[in-house]
C-alpha cells in the first residue's frame, strides 16, 4: 500500500509537478500573448499619435492656406472695386466736364446773343425812339380831361426833345468836321 501511496504520490506529484509546468508554460505563453498584445498596442499607440500629429500639421496647415487664401482674394477684390471706382469717378467726372463745357457754351451764346441784342437797339437812335413814343401816345384815347392834359404835355415834351436831340447831333457833327480839318494843320506845326 506505501507503494501504491507512493506510485500515487510520485504520479500525483508528477502530475503537480507536471502541470505546475504547464501551468507555467501556459502563463509563460500568455504572458508572451500578452507582451506581443501590449508592444501591439504600443505601437498602435505610437502609430495614432503620428497619425494624430500629421492630422493635426495638415488641418492648420489648411486653415493657414485658406485664410491666406481669403486675404488675397478679398484683397484681390478691393483692388479691382477700387480701380471700378476709380474708373467710374473717371467717367463721372469726364461727363461733369463735358456737360459744364456745354453749359458755358450755351451761357456765352446767351450772353453774345444779348449783346447783339444790346448792341441792334442801341443803333436804333433815341430820335425813332422818341417818334415811336409820340406815335403810341396819339393812339391813345383819353377817358377824363386830365389824361388828356398830360398826353398832350408828354407829346410836347417829346417833340422838344425830338429837335434839342437833332439840334445837338447836327452840332457835333459840324464840331468833328472842323477838327478833322483843323487838325492836320496843328499837326504840320
Amino acid at each position: 500500500m506505501e507503494n501504491e501511496k507512493s506510485d500515487v504520490e510520485n504520479t500525483s506529484q508528477g502530475k503537480t509537478g507536471n502541470g505546475s509546468e504547464e501551468q507555467i508554460a501556459q502563463l509563460k505563453k500568455s504572458v508572451a500573448t500578452l507582451s506581443s498584445e501590449l508592444e501591439t498596442v504600443k505601437l498602435n499607440i505610437q502609430k495614432r499619435k503620428t497619425e494624430n500629429t500629421t492630422l493635426k500639421i495638415l488641418f492648420y496647415t489648411g486653415l493657414i492656406v485658406l485664410l491666406l487664401g481669403f486675404l488675397y482674394t478679398n484683397s484681390t477684390l478691393q483692388r479691382a472695386q477700387m480701380d471700378s471706382l476709380e474708373s467710374s469717378i473717371h467717367t463721372l467726372q469726364t461727363l461733369v466736364n463735358r456737360e459744364l463745357m456745354s453749359v458755358e457754351k450755351n451761357i456765352y451764346s446767351q450772353i453774345d446773343r444779348l449783346k447783339n441784342n444790346a448792341k441792334e437797339s442801341s443803333r436804333s437812335s433815341l430820335q425813332e425812339r422818341l417818334e415811336i413814343m409820340t406815335l403810341a401816345l396819339s393812339r391813345l384815347q383819353p377817358d377824363d380831361l386830365k389824361t388828356a392834359n398830360l398826353i398832350a404835355r408828354v407829346k410836347k415834351d417829346s417833340m422838344q426833345l425830338q429837335r434839342a436831340y437833332a439840334e445837338s447831333r447836327r452840332e457835333s457833327k459840324k464840331s468833328k468836321k472842323n477838327t478833322d480839318v483843323s487838325d492836320p494843320g496843328i499837326l504840320g506845326k
